[in-house]
Order: C-alpha cells, then sequence, then structure tokens
C-alpha cells in the first residue's frame, strides 16, 4: 500500500539536482504530489518533494539519495501519520 512521504533535501547546483531527481523519478515512475523548490542566496536551495510510495521504493530512493553528492543532508517525513 502507497503511503504518503515527503523528502526534503538540502542541495547545492539546485538545477541540476532537480533535472537529476526528475528524471530518476520519472524512470521509477513515483507519483509526485508536488514539489517545491527554495534557493538561498548562497546558491544552495531547500527542496521538497511529496509523493506517494511503497516500502520498498522508499528504501530505493533512500539509497540513490545518499548516493548524490549535490545532496548535502536529507530527511523523509511521513505524511500519513501527520494527515490523520
Amino acid at each position: 500500500m502507497n503511503k504518503l512521504y515527503a523528502f526534503v533535501l538540502h542541495i547545492n547546483v539546485p538545477m541540476k539536482t532537480v533535472s537529476f531527481l526528475a528524471l530518476l523519478l520519472e524512470e521509477k515512475q513515483v507519483h509526485v504530489d508536488h514539489l517545491k523548490l527554495h534557493r538561498f542566496r548562497n546558491g544552495e536551495a531547500l527542496l521538497i518533494v511529496q509523493c506517494e510510495l511503497l516500502e520498498k521504493e522508499v528504501h530505493e530512493l533512500s539509497l540513490e539519495l545518499d548516493q548524490l553528492p549535490e545532496v548535502l543532508k536529507w530527511e523523509k517525513l511521513t505524511l500519513d501519520k501527520l494527515i490523520k
């Protein structure tokens, strides 16, 4: 069963990172509900991706995020618990 998640990523090189993530999510056929990018003056950005995923998909995406050098740090939020 799919659950609603938000991935909050602190990134540098925002356009490169966003385009790579868009291709990755499309390849994995992930349904993205919302995507927000907040750019900071220093060139870094905060990217929030809200999507529905299975637990297996969350694990796979987590492994991909850990591999990206442009992702400085990230956090996963489970939104189902917050909405109910």
